[in-house]
């Protein structure tokens, strides 16, 4: 504010001065340099101010309720804690989350916006469309995991199949009699089950359904024969009956049903799919503002009852140890699924 006055002062002084001699047609060299020194001085002053001054908008592309807006907000309320700053939830759904993902990467980079990414938005959207709005490299920092959930091969309880071994044979023997049920094109359950037709040699039949629940129900009423998706969503028709499990995607067995095993010890050796989870920023965030970030959103992860809340909500907690390790995460990722779109006759939109 002190400076603004000298720098407005300064100002005034020289307009009097040219009115009272309309020969000046520039400020004097002494003049300028009080009014840069002004500008300079305003302009340090508002970098030197502790991050975070104000409130941090955390945007989340899926709606309220879902695995990535529960965990998103159980973090944002231990790093609002942390930070000492509140941390608001700006839920921007709409087009498989490229609304809510682009209104992130054009958001000024100065640590105040924040993104919750995901394996949809940063490595299955690209290899689904033809033209992304967004640049899922370019325009994100990638900062932290900050979930990691496996998926689950299940089947309808009516196929005469009880380990994964069985059902590679049924479903050989019947050769694309049997439908796999996802929650749309390119969507985690389609990959994964074209992953899985990859590495056995089974033929099936892709059934897409519109959401995540319509898929499992699918399955569960018998409509589709199998599905390959999150744990989180099929946990609770597995415990039911409905749907019987027989492996999880992850190379280590999942904590919530560790009697299941994974599909690599099941004769499917190198199988891994998963859905997860991150925080990012919009590129050209300062760099210790990442890093301050990073610092708080492990120490949230590591909190006990964070832990707890996320078992609750039915996802892995995962960190990752740095920004570049989450970056190196999300390339192999994106790479990954280039891999299965090209495997799998996947046509870009």
């Amino acid at each position: 504010m002190a400076s603004n006055l000298v720098a407005r002062k300064a100002r005034s002084a020289f307009r009097d001065r040219r009115a009272q001699n309309p020969g000046i047609r520039c400020a004097p060299s002494g003049l300028r340099a009080v009014v840069f020194a002004a500008a300079t001085f305003v302009a340090t002053t508002a970098l030197a101010q502790p991050y975070p001054s104000k409130p941090i908008r955390l945007i989340v592309p899926q709606a309220p309720g879902s695995n990535s807006d529960i965990v998103s907000r159980i973090v944002a309320s231990k790093l609002a804690e942390i930070l000492g700053q509140q941390i608001v939830i700006d839920n921007r759904t709409g087009a498989t989350g490229i609304i809510g993902t682009e209104m992130a990467a054009r958001a000024a980079p100065n640590g105040y916006t924040l993104f919750a990414g995901s394996v949809v938005t940063h490595a299955q959207l690209p290899v689904t469309y033809k033209k992304l709005p967004y640049d899922p490299v370019k325009d994100f920092a990638p900062i932290t995991m900050m979930y990691l959930t496996d998926v689950l091969l299940g089947v309808h309880p009516s196929l005469p199949v009880k380990n994964v071994k069985e059902f590679i044979a049924y479903a050989k023997s019947k050769p694309g009699t049997l439908n796999y049920a996802s929650a749309g094109t390119g969507s985690v359950a389609h990959l994964a089950g074209v992953m899985l037709i990859n590495m056995t040699g089974i033929t099936s039949t892709h059934i897409p359904y519109k959401g995540g629940a319509a898929n499992i129900l699918a399955v569960a009423g018998g409509e589709a024969q199998w599905l390959a998706a999150p744990i989180g969503s099929t946990i609770g028709q597995v415990r039911a009956g409905r749907i019987r499990g027989l492996a999880v995607g992850g190379t280590e067995r999942s904590s919530f049903m560790p009697e299941m095993p994974t599909l690599n010890e099941s004769g499917v050796p190198g199988y891994q799919f998963y859905t997860w989870n991150g925080l990012m920023a919009p590129t050209g965030t300062p760099r210790a503002i990442i890093e301050r970030i990073h610092a708080a959103a492990i120490k949230a992860l590591n909190l006990p009852d964070v832990r707890e809340q996320y078992v609750a909500a039915g996802v892995e907690l995962r960190s990752s140890a740095s920004p570049e390790a989450f970056a190196k995460f999300i390339a192999q990722e994106q790479q990954k699924m280039r891999n299965l779109a090209a495997g799998g006759g996947i046509t870009p939109e």
